[in-house]
């Protein structure tokens, strides 16, 4: 039987699905390379082309699955008619889950509902760790700029723009984590405090940034 050769992209892809899958249902530690090249149908030799050990895969996964939202960011970054606030607080909303872009039509190669479950799963440190990693890589210069220039227009008052966006960053990943764990009104005052820390944060006018419930917490309210 001839041997199938694939574009290494298309490859690469196949292999980071098939561990996608497995982490989503068996958790990142339970998974083993062996198990991903054999859900993959390959041999581990061809793994270890193009991923140097597990956590690297882990690493491309969380890459490929933000790197699809880029497109909406950038959108929301280039738009002249958008005040800063309204920039950044469209940025973090998406970030929990809430997009007021319909137009934001995107074909996933990483599903978001497979990301969701699994991290919502398996939230160990390292799940946790790698992803705040990579988003930050990706996400901080972009928010940090924003910043940057809403302290040129006046709109914002920010001493340390970078240093400032990476913690607020990491308060969102903390709110989006608790989120599926706490009730609706715990989860509504945290939500509260947020909005109370950003608009300090930023050197804004109280009430001008206000992040939104999530809807199934909004209803039971």
């Amino acid at each position: 039987m001839p041997r199938i050769v694939k574009d290494p992209k298309e490859r690469k892809e196949e292999l980071m699905k098939a561990a996608l899958s497995l982490f989503e249902t068996e958790g990142y530690n339970n998974t083993s390379v062996d198990s991903i090249v054999n859900a993959a149908g390959v041999a581990k030799g061809t793994f270890y082309y193009y991923f140097k050990s597990k956590e690297s895969i882990l690493e491309a996964l969380f890459t490929a699955y933000l790197a699809q939202f880029k497109p909406f960011f950038s959108k929301i970054q280039k738009d002249k008619d958008l005040k800063v606030v309204t920039k950044i607080q469209r940025f973090f909303q998406f970030m929990l889950g809430e997009s007021e872009d319909d137009d934001n039509e995107v074909t996933f190669l990483i599903p978001p509902v497979q990301i969701i479950n699994f991290i919502r799963s398996d939230n160990s440190a390292l799940v946790l760790n790698t992803f705040g990693a990579v988003g930050r890589r990706m996400y901080v210069p972009i928010l940090t700029s924003i910043i940057k220039e809403g302290n040129r227009s006046g709109e914002l008052d920010v001493e340390y723009p970078r240093e400032t966006i990476e913690l607020l960053l990491e308060i969102i990943r903390y709110i989006a984590q608790i989120s599926y764990h706490v009730n609706p009104k715990e989860f509504h005052r945290k939500l509260m405090a947020v909005n109370n820390i950003f608009t300090r944060a930023l050197g804004i006018k109280e009430g001008l940034f206000q992040l939104k419930l999530q809807g199934e917490f909004s209803e039971d309210l």
